[in-house]
């Protein structure tokens, strides 16, 4: 009898100690993973990637706002039409990104880009654009462990994501910038009496910007790396990305009203675009390694990208100066005709 009230007791005691056990080895469990996510983020140079496709997004804007304007370029000689393009840049970027005098001129330049040249500016848009495309291949290859595709095919994959990057984007822009006009429009009607209207409006694009940006990275994540990839394996990294740029897209008026105050001109101009791209592209590829690590369980490399190519170099220096100076014993597969794996290598 007594055994058995002391087994109850250890019972009882083992129910009430479990808990605390499972909860503190689940949250053990997270802290490992989450240290085995950064150090994978950090062995990928996501980083250093990100300033790359900062810089090839810098450079593909301009081509791709010759191509976009190239069309209607005969109608940019009217001095309203001008004016117009000019009002809605304005009010689509922060304020501080562009003067109306820098847009104006920009606009004076695109009315010569018509006719032949202008076809000859989308072509050169279209190759321009679509190495960025390339670039992102690259870096998800870093990320997901694969190599490239070959070059038609990497050049067909890229130009298809530009025409749709090139679709979705003002979406995206348009939709962040929805909630301002939205409520502005209602206060003139009888809906901007209603309560709560210019919330549920606002909402309402806001979701709606969310949506399409869960479609682009969804498709980005999808089609542009070089690995079949499964849906289920996509939705996470392509909604943390649309969820971070919507955000970004929201606070970075503020940011640049803050921190990036007094750059004027066509240098301030640029130091603000290359600011924006640079954190838009480590978000991009922050869902990547998202995706890459919780969806397709792919795990850090032993050392970052540096280390590994030089231990690279260095093994294939070291495997070639062997069998000059320590040349193999004669063994059996010598004597019989046959090659040593070593001495093969080093002669390749």
């Amino acid at each position: 009898m007594t055994m058995t009230t002391e087994d109850v007791s250890e019972g009882m005691q083992q129910q009430r100690t479990n808990p605390r056990a499972s909860s503190h080895a689940r949250l053990e469990k997270i802290v490992q993973r989450a240290q085995a996510f950064f150090v994978k983020f950090n062995n990928d140079w996501v980083m250093n990637l990100a300033a790359a496709l900062a810089f090839n997004l810098l450079t593909a804007m301009a081509p791709l706002a010759v191509a976009l304007l190239a069309l209607p370029g005969l109608l940019l000689g009217k001095a309203e039409v001008r004016m117009y393009l000019s009002q809605v840049i304005l009010s689509i970027f922060p304020r501080m990104t562009a003067s109306p005098e820098l847009i104006d001129a920009l606009l004076r330049q695109l009315n010569r880009v018509s006719g032949p040249l202008g076809i000859v500016s989308v072509l050169i848009a279209l190759f321009t654009g679509s190495r960025l495309f390339v670039l992102l291949e690259g870096c998800f290859g870093i990320i997901y462990r694969r190599r490239p595709r070959a070059l038609l095919q990497q050049n067909l994959m890229a130009l298809g994501m530009l025409l749709l990057f090139a679709v979705l984007t003002p979406l995206m822009v348009l939709a962040a910038s929805l909630p301002a006009l939205v409520i502005a429009f209602l206060k003139q009607t009888p809906l901007g009496q209603i309560p709560g209207s210019g919330f549920a409006f606002s909402l309402g694009s806001l979701l709606a910007g969310l949506a399409i940006s869960w479609v682009f990275f969804l498709t980005i994540y999808t089609f542009v790396p070089n690995r079949r990839i499964r849906w289920r394996s996509t939705w996470r990294g392509a909604l943390l990305a649309a969820v971070l740029t919507q955000i970004y897209l929201s606070l970075f008026s503020l940011y640049a009203a803050h921190f990036l105050n007094g750059l004027g001109g066509q240098i301030g101009f640029a130091i603000i675009l290359v600011t924006f791209f640079y954190y838009f592209a480590v978000i991009l590829l922050l869902g990547a390694e998202v995706n890459a690590f919780f969806g397709e369980k792919i795990r850090s490399s032993p050392a970052d990208l540096v280390t590994l190519v030089a231990t690279s170099f260095s093994n294939e220096t070291t495997a070639s100066a062997e069998p000059a100076t320590a040349p193999a014993p004669p063994t059996g597969l010598i004597s019989s005709g046959a090659r040593d794996p070593k001495e093969q290598s080093g002669q390749l």
